[in-house]
């Protein structure tokens, strides 16, 4: 049985569900299928069919149009890839201040992180961001006296533009003045515990984003239990984002669209093969394959 019928078979082996944006594939071979993409890992995609299985096929065995529609449905949707990532994160320690205290000596030393992100999808992956929190246990007070214990955090939003298939980058997160107070004698005059009190970096939590859409995260050990602290610029980024790829997906969409001539052609034109070049660049690691005209 050849590929194109044993598609066939398996997407009508069991009774038909309603599935949601189902659309008419068609293969190399000629065979005609409705399903709906659900995800694209490297050269293959998922389907999904009307009978509810998934069936894994690779792009280039589907008709070019198919093709073109499914490689630019995987630009366009923010979870149309298969997103992993290897995360690792290192404590940077950075200048050290000496701070006025009447107490006794309290230092503030910068401390942040640097994250080293690999990226294990098995596509290139374009307009990604990183957005950071990172959480400071805040144990003294500037004066160096104890004070209520506290968790606080710095966060940001970085633009990590391109990763191809198992490229690695770093980012560095902004810092945290992390204060150490060493009490004199006079703290004990004053009633001040003497011990060494200092605070302590607690982790940091990052959370990717594609078209300002979430798509994965990532937290190192010992980050508090909390939910996403919330930033009302970077939320307005990220809406920013999404809403300018929806006019790029409606503009690519329109573009696509076949017109209608007026007059039946005595002859129907083949296909305009769609050359690479035209494609974005992360849709260049496919082969794409012309449909044989008949």
């Amino acid at each position: 049985m050849n590929p194109s019928a044993l598609i066939v078979v398996l997407l009508a082996c069991v009774p038909l569900t309603a599935v949601a944006e189902l659309r008419e594939f068609k293969s190399q071979k000629g065979s005609t299928f409705k399903a709906e993409p659900l995800v694209v890992r490297g050269p293959n995609v998922v389907l999904k069919g009307e009978n509810g299985r998934e069936l894994t096929v690779a792009v280039k065995s589907l008709s070019r149009e198919d093709q073109d529609f499914i490689l630019r449905w995987m630009v366009h949707e923010p979870k149309a890839l298969s997103y992993s990532f290897d995360c690792k994160s290192e404590e940077k320690t950075g200048e050290t201040r000496k701070l006025s205290s009447r107490l006794g000596k309290l230092e503030a030393t910068d401390k942040s992180y640097e994250i080293k992100i690999n990226n294990r999808c098995q596509n290139p992956i374009d307009d990604l961001k990183v957005a950071y929190r990172v959480f400071l246990e805040d144990r003294v007070a500037d004066t160096g006296m104890d004070r209520e214990v506290g968790v606080i955090w710095k966060g940001g939003l970085l633009d990590m533009g391109r990763l191809t298939y198992n490229q690695s980058t770093s980012i560095t997160t902004g810092s945290h003045a992390v204060q150490k107070a060493t009490p004199n004698s006079l703290a004990g005059f004053a009633g001040v515990d003497v011990k060494v009190k200092k605070d302590q970096m607690r982790g940091v939590w990052i959370k990717f984003y594609r078209h300002g859409v979430e798509v994965a995260e990532w937290k190192s050990p010992g980050v508090p239990k909390c939910d996403w602290p919330e930033s009302g610029s970077e939320k307005t980024a990220l809406e920013t984002d999404r809403e300018n790829n929806a006019k790029l997906a409606a503009e690519a969409a329109a573009k696509g669209k076949p017109v209608a001539p007026e007059e039946p052609a005595a002859k129907p034109e083949a296909p305009k093969p769609v050359s690479s070049d035209d494609l974005p660049q992360e849709l260049k690691i496919f082969e794409l394959e012309d449909v044989e005209q008949k």
